[in-house]
């Protein structure tokens, strides 16, 4: 079992469709149909009971649910304290253009960032558009607003 098992069994489990959990998970219906009988075949039971069009967890199904729950928050945490040390320990180079109304949003989102993450340093450039998209496709600007 990998994480994409866990994923697409808590979809499915959410979703309560094959259709629509692939379409969720940009996945096809028969990815989702293979990923879901060899997470079934690995427990050695079913997970989903099959109904028409509709689909419900099995009792072992409920067991499981809690721990892929567990597993992919554990992931997400982890994902984010990776982004959060990398983000906190570097300059973010923000391209601005000279728009009030993109000063006005950014100083009241800059205040949010700037409690969120204290030791980064910002850096605030104000250009023209095409300066900065330029900056940004170059690496020389993080994003551009």
């Amino acid at each position: 079992m990998d994480i994409r098992h866990a994923e697409v069994f808590l979809t499915l489990a959410r979703i309560r469709h094959f259709g629509r959990t692939a379409n969720i998970l940009n996945m096809t219906q028969p990815n989702v149909s293979r990923l879901i009988h060899q997470l079934e075949d690995e427990f050695g039971t079913t997970l989903f009971k099959r109904c028409h069009r509709d689909v419900t967890l099995t009792p072992a199904g409920e067991a499981f649910l809690p721990y892929a729950e567990a597993v992919l928050t554990q992931l997400q945490k982890g994902k984010e304290a990776v982004v959060n040390a990398s983000l906190t320990t570097r300059t973010i180079k923000i391209g601005i253009t000279r728009s009030p109304l993109v000063r006005h949003y950014l100083a009241q989102r800059m205040k949010i960032v700037a409690r969120r993450f204290p030791q980064a340093t910002f850096v605030i450039k104000t250009d023209e558009t095409i300066p900065i998209h330029r900056g940004v496709q170059e690496g020389n600007i993080d994003f551009g607003i």
